[in-house]
């Protein structure tokens, strides 16, 4: 990501979770953990918050204004700040297909736009409804895809048609060393042949659960 930025004058523009109220997210952890790292110390991070305002969400109505509201700031802001990339996450439905359109806005532009989905239910969308695979794949193709594994790799070249020169493969980076040591330094003292799992989020179908 850092490659496509040459020098400190320069900026990036994140589209992702700023909230200021307490709503917190896997997409929220990642962005805070951009806006702290020393990686990006040289460029000019901008913020645009594109998070929901309740969770869960509100009705369909809501977010739909809600997101033309957030298109609308989001042209003032990148003709303001004129970024040379975009970074933009998107969850899925409504909020791949607003996020589509900014990637479509940031080329339009001159900055390079940088997809990076978060929510898994959107391989499933795509695979289920044709319709919306064609507006995907029509919004996407000008943006670089940011994978988060293998699996989100092989979906944007076959379902996606993207060429695999323009998908990059970004690994959690949630998982700090900080967290990592929490694992290594425990110690498991149980005997029981019973395999216990804690799953926190949203019990929610989206969710895989």
């Amino acid at each position: 990501m850092k490659s496509l930025i040459s020098n400190k004058n320069q900026s990036l523009l994140i589209v992702g979770s700023f909230p200021k109220k307490l709503i917190f997210g896997g997409i929220q952890q990642s962005c805070e953990l951009i806006i702290n790292s020393h990686f990006f110390s040289n460029i000019k991070l901008i913020q645009f918050d594109s998070s929901q305002i309740s969770n869960p969400p509100p009705t369909f109505i809501i977010r739909f204004f809600l997101a033309f509201f957030r298109l609308i700031r989001f042209v003032f802001k990148i003709f303001t700040h004129k970024p040379k990339v975009t970074l933009i996450f998107c969850s899925d439905g409504l909020s791949a297909l607003e996020k589509g359109i900014m990637v479509l806005i940031s080329k339009i532009s001159g900055a390079q736009p940088l997809i990076f989905p978060r929510a898994g239910n959107l391989i499933y969308q795509i695979e289920k409804f044709p319709f919306f695979k064609r507006i995907i794949k029509y919004l996407f193709a000008e943006a670089i895809f940011l994978a988060q594994g293998e699996n989100w790799k092989l979906f944007a070249s076959q379902k996606l048609d993207i060429s695999e020169k323009r998908i990059k493969v970004l690994h959690n980076w949630t998982a700090t060393e900080k967290l990592l040591l929490i694992g290594e330094n425990r110690k498991n003292e149980s005997q029981s042949d019973v395999v216990s799992f804690l799953f926190v989020g949203w019990l929610e179908k989206e969710k895989g659960v």
